[in-house]
This record gives C-alpha cells, structure tokens and sequence, in this order.
C-alpha cells in the first residue's frame, strides 16, 4: 500500500445536459465537477476539481468524430501537498504549479514544486522540481527538467527530445546526476555510499537510447566497479 492508502471514489452523474459528473476520494483528498456538453462543433468538457483544497481546473474541446481535442488546458496555479502524502516525511508541505495547454497540434506545459526540510533536518536538502516542455502528437520536447530530492539529484544539460514511436531519442543529451545509493530501491545490490557524475545518452538503432555513465564516489569503495555495474545495468 502507498503513502496515500486505499483509494476510494463515489460518482453521482446527471443524466441531463449538460452531462454533470461529481467525483470524490476523501483518501485523495480529491472532489472533482465534471461537466460535458454537446454542440454543433463538438464536445466541451470542463472540470473544476479541488486538491488538498486547492483548485485544479481542465478545458478541452473535441471536434466531431476526433479522438484528440483541438483544445485542451490545464490550470493548477497554487498547489500544495502534504510531503508526508508523498512519503517525505522530514519535509514542510510541497507547494507548485502546473499549467499546460494543447492548441493547433502544439503542446506546452510548465510544472515546478519546491519544500523545505522541517526543523531539525538541516542536513537535507531543499526538494525541488522544476519542468518546462513542449511537444505535439510525434514527440515531446523537454526544454528544461531538473530534480534535486534528499536522495537523487538530476538535469539535463540541453533540451531532451522524446520521440513516442522508437527510436525514443533522437538527439544525444547528457543528464549531470547525483545520488544516495542506498535510497535507489531499482538497483541490483544494495550499495551505500554517494555517487556523482555524468550519464551520456545517444541516439541507437533500436527503440531505447544507449547510456554511459562516468561517477566519482564516497563511501562506496571501488567507485570503477559502482561504474561498471551502473552500466552494464541501465547502459545497455
């Protein structure tokens, strides 16, 4: 089970239009209005949902007979979460943003969150997330992403262009990295110790990018054989 538990949603749907659905999860700390109206050139559906009490709005548009919207956004300007939701307990609670809209087959999105350690956790580090993306139906663009978290710290050194049909990457792009390895739960063997360095991805034939990394370490005794191990993993 997660930090956020069982999950549970009670639905109440008008069968009148405007089609109104309500959606509520008092796990999710989630009430959603949903709204979907028919017209002449379309679809309209509207949603108002609050958040942990804080208000997250969605629009799209689809035209007749399309399975994409011609229009759509997305609109939650004062997010704020618990970090302890999130299984951060040593953290106040995480504030952000997120906006995105999709127009004439273009996509943009801007997300960023941010928290402090609480009293007495000077020794973590600030969590912060900051995304800004653009894209449309081939590929999604990531013009700048950067994570720093109390056990990985990443970020691109140049935009990441992610193609949705392989070969995924279509441009080289090193991503800088920093990491706890015992708070990495997706490695082979449990290691400590911290590592730091470079990840270079490329472009390959086939559907996923080929990864070389290159660390330096502490604590974690032969920082070649982390490397070799780190590589022979996730490079491929």
């Amino acid at each position: 089970m997660g930090p956020l538990g069982l999950v549970d949603l009670s639905t109440a749907v008008n069968r009148h239009q405007p089609f109104q659905v309500h959606i509520t999860s008092a796990s999710l700390h989630l009430d959603t209005s949903v709204e979907i109206t028919p017209t002449r050139s379309g679809l309209d559906i509207e949603s108002t949902s609050s958040w942990w009490s804080r208000r997250v709005q969605l629009a799209a548009h689809f035209p007749p007979g399309a399975r994409l919207p011609d229009t759509a956004s997305l609109e939650a300007p004062q997010l704020r979460v618990p970090a302890a939701a999130l299984g951060l307990p040593h953290y106040e609670a995480i504030e952000g943003s997120a906006f995105a809209v999709w127009a004439q087959g273009a996509l943009k999105a801007n997300v960023t969150a941010q928290a402090l350690p609480v009293a007495g956790q000077s020794e973590l580090p600030p969590l912060e997330l900051k995304l800004r993306a653009s894209g449309d139906t081939n590929a999604v663009v990531i013009e700048t992403a950067r994570l720093s978290s109390p056990g990985l710290t990443a970020e691109t050194s140049r935009r990441l262009v992610l193609a949705f049909k392989g070969p995924f990457l279509r441009e080289p792009v090193e991503l800088k990295l920093a990491a706890v390895l015992n708070h990495q739960p997706w490695l082979p063997l449990k290691l400590d110790g911290q590592i730091w360095g470079t990840a270079d991805l490329r472009p390959s034939n086939g559907k996923y990018p080929q990864a070389h990394f290159q660390l330096g370490g502490l604590g974690v005794g032969d920082v070649n054989f982390i490397e070799m191990l780190i590589n022979e993993y996730l490079g491929g």
